[in-house]
């Protein structure tokens, strides 16, 4: 979605004495009314004539990472929702937070003895990156000899690892950081 013009015709000569800024006040009178809801987005950085000066034929464009949007809509949303914007923002994302499903909860549960995940065939198989019977140096793994996912992901795509110690005995990440993890 587009929002605006950041700058237009900034030249690039003398850019390592004088370097390019873009400073908040300059969009104080901007007035995005259809996209005050946007709070992450991209800068494109496009080379605006680059036929005549460098023999291209196609624009040369160059994106950001995605940033928050909060230093462009600043004033904007000040005007529209007061000076307490922030925390009203804070607010919606953690109750938004709140609300989504935790995945974490819907995988597989390991099985907690080693034999068990190997004769649980139907809904765990080795994990090749520690594998008892093939690759045995778990690097990711400390202290396990072999480790399962599940064989299915759940309708979200999400699954389990499980992690086995020479005993034999599940590795609980709440007291090995080396255990498995939900994926």
């Amino acid at each position: 979605i587009y929002i605006d013009e950041l700058a237009n015709g900034v030249s690039n000569d003398n850019r390592e004495k004088v370097p390019f800024t873009i400073t908040t006040k300059d969009y104080a009178d901007s007035d995005n009314q259809n996209r005050l809801d946007l709070e992450m987005g991209m800068i494109l950085i496009t080379l605006t004539v680059p036929e005549p000066l460098y023999g291209l034929k196609r624009h040369t464009q160059l994106w950001s990472r995605p940033i928050p949007l909060a230093w462009y809509f600043n004033y904007q949303w000040e005007r529209n929702y007061g000076s307490s914007w922030p925390v009203s923002m804070c607010d919606r994302w953690i109750e938004t937070d709140r609300n989504l499903r935790n995945f974490a909860y819907e995988t597989e549960r390991c099985p907690c003895l080693l034999r068990q995940a190997i004769h649980d065939k139907g809904r765990f198989l080795p994990d090749f990156s520690c594998d008892q019977d093939g690759n045995m140096e778990c690097d990711y793994h400390f202290g396990a000899i072999h480790c399962v996912r599940t064989a299915l992901p759940n309708q979200d795509g999400a699954g389990q690892q499980c992690c086995y110690d020479r005993d034999g005995y599940l590795m609980m990440t709440a007291d090995k950081m080396w255990g498995g993890n939900p994926h």
